[in-house]
């Protein structure tokens, strides 16, 4: 049941349109409770993820328990079949559309252990950063084809950690200002973002890149990292240069307030939003307070006092655009 309804059924119990008697039924009618149906669903698709997952995990087990015992032969061909067979099961299941994920989820996987196992065999001193991103361009065809989402976040993890490797392999900095762990930080807000900002673009015309968990991953690693960098330098604002982590947050959550505010009303992306200027907020709090106050119980009180403050706020703020989202 959704928020809309949930509302409105809260409003008929205030105002007592809804009595006890007819309580049950009312109930039974809005689907607030789930039928037998649904569970035998949930229960079924764990069931199948925990199988795919503990297949692909004994086959770990056994490679490794068996590395020496095993030739050349018998480990390609065990991973080989793993994924040769979930390709051709998904080939030939168009009716079942949950197994067909799980399927191409453990092929991509087996894709993955394939790679490893190419270069521990014939010790090709790959980098670590060439296994991901080979691994993640290998994987994109059937990504696409199958518009996935748990697909979808494996590459954006397999790709992000890919270029974040390779940065770190070559000691490549973004900006000469920037420390090592800033470069890495740095990298993955300018990295997700343009993943963002492009598949925005791309999910509004080809139905494989219309995944909202995609979306709101993407959106989580953006202004985490940002955040983060912009929460660290309240500590260390005597290096002028730093100003520019100050700048790009502010870009990054004007342009989510224009997008998902303005535009449109999305609570996630607002959440995010909130939850970013709620974080800042707090640390430059107590960065005063611990700079200009000798109080530390004062102190403790008053941080106390404004993140009751700042929490009722963005509850009361979010319920709102919850109202309008709906």
């Amino acid at each position: 049941m959704n928020y809309k309804t949930r509302n409105e059924l809260s409003i008929l119990i205030h105002q007592e349109q809804i009595t006890q008697n007819n309580m049950d039924e009312v109930l039974a009618l809005s689907n607030l409770h789930p039928s037998q149906n649904d569970f035998l669903f949930f229960v079924r698709n764990t069931l199948l993820w925990v199988g795919a997952i503990s297949l692909i995990m004994s086959l770990l087990f056994f490679m490794a328990f068996n590395w020496n015992e095993l030739g050349r032969f018998a480990k390609f061909l065990l991973v080989e079949a793993v994924m040769g067979t979930s390709i051709l099961l998904y080939l030939f299941l168009d009716n079942y559309k949950k197994l067909q994920e799980v399927l191409l989820m453990l092929a991509s996987i087996a894709l993955g252990i394939l790679l490893a196992l190419i270069g521990q065999t014939y010790q090709t001193g790959a980098d670590p950063w060439q296994l991901f991103a080979v691994w993640a361009l290998l994987m994109t065809p059937w990504v696409v084809v199958a518009g996935f989402s748990g697909l979808w976040l494996l590459w954006i993890v397999l790709f992000n950690l890919g270029i974040l490797l390779y940065f770190q392999k070559f000691d490549l900095s973004l900006f000469a200002i920037a420390e090592m762990h800033d470069n890495l930080l740095l990298l993955v807000f300018i990295l997700n973002a343009m993943l963002w900002t492009v598949w925005e673009f791309l999910a509004s015309k080809y139905k494989a890149f219309d995944s909202a968990i995609s979306l709101k991953f993407l959106a989580f690693l953006t202004v985490a990292s940002i955040s983060t960098l912009v929460i660290s330098r309240i500590y260390e604002y005597e290096h002028e240069a730093h100003q520019i982590y100050f700048v790009l947050h502010a870009l990054c959550l004007g342009a989510m307030y224009y997008v998902y505010r303005i535009r449109q009303v999305n609570v996630y992306m607002m959440s995010l939003f909130a939850l970013s200027l709620f974080l800042l907020a707090l640390n430059l709090l107590f960065r005063v307070s611990a700079e200009y106050t000798d109080d530390f119980l004062g102190s403790i009180f008053f941080l106390l006092i404004a993140i009751g403050v700042m929490t009722t706020l963005i509850i009361a703020w979010l319920k709102h655009l919850a109202k309008e989202e709906n």
